[in-house]
């Protein structure tokens, strides 16, 4: 079963990556596009001033909120359907509560209320740094100014650039959205779980995730990964350094807890609402 769970998560993380990764450069192509070129110099505080002043972080935050939202409710609800088949649930036995997208709605909007500016940096730096790079390269076959304009807007206006540095911050949040949604989908099924770290041992694993491998928890406890506390792979809100973060690409399985007679148990509401809660900071 972990084997299956995984491989079902990696050929679906590649999708969705797939899927972001076309949000956001659309999103930065129209941004390279808005730059006035003829203002560029090889002065690269002035250069870096004019590519600043066309960036636009709201729309990048509308970007990204998209990723965040579009796969993390598509996965999610794949989980909930899971969950539920897996495990039926007897409705006369448990109210039901309010639906996963509602929770998983209000979650974006406080995550990215706390986290969400901090990528948006990354990004817009990374975005101004990459044309500085191309304005070096310039100076260094000693182009014209003229030369030097009309080839880095040839060079920004190609679809691929600055894929590369996207991607970085696409398989990063990827992981989050599906590994977040997939906490709220359990914890919204009522059904009283164990969490399982699954990490993909195939030699590019960092060694502290090789460790987490198959480390169990409850469903309201953390995991202990490289000696910082998380919900779930990816999880940023205990104060797990980058390092346990970027481009990771585990994820977790549940095993629903049963009585002695074999019957499903389930979580109040009381209980529910707590980690509910505790999701949203």
């Amino acid at each position: 079963m972990p084997d299956k769970v995984y491989d079902s998560f990696i050929k679906l993380h590649s999708t969705y990556e797939n899927k972001a990764l076309r949000i956001l450069l659309k999103e930065f192509n129209d941004l390279f596009s808005s730059i006035n070129f003829g203002n560029l110099s090889f002065d690269e505080r002035i250069s870096e001033s004019v590519i600043a002043l066309n960036i636009n972080e709201d729309a990048i935050e509308k970007a990204l909120f998209k990723v965040h939202y579009t796969i993390g409710l598509q996965y999610g609800r794949m989980i909930a359907r899971q969950i539920r088949k897996q495990n039926p649930i007897n409705q006369k036995a448990f109210k039901s509560l309010p639906f996963f997208d509602t929770e998983f709605r209000d979650y974006i909007l406080d995550y990215f209320h706390v986290y969400g500016g901090r990528q948006i940096k990354t990004l817009s730096k990374t975005a101004v740094r990459s044309v500085i790079a191309e304005l070096r390269k310039s100076t260094r076959e000693n182009e014209s100014l003229e030369q030097m304009r009309d080839r880095i807007m040839k060079k920004v206006k190609k679809k691929d650039f600055y894929a590369w540095q996207v991607m970085r911050i696409v398989r990063t949040e990827t992981t989050i959205a599906m590994n977040s949604a997939k906490e709220i989908a359990g914890i919204t099924s009522g059904v009283e779980m164990d969490k399982i770290w699954l990490t993909r041992l195939d030699g590019r694993e960092r060694h502290t995730h090789e460790v987490a491998n198959q480390q169990k928890t409850t469903q309201k406890g953390l995991f202990t990964v490289g000696g910082y506390k998380m919900k779930f792979p990816g999880d940023r809100t205990n104060g797990a350094s980058a390092d346990e973060i970027i481009n990771c690409r585990c994820t977790y399985s549940y095993q629903a807890k049963r009585n002695e007679s074999g019957s499903l148990i389930f979580n109040d509401e009381e209980e529910i609402q707590a980690m509910l809660r505790e999701m949203r900071g």
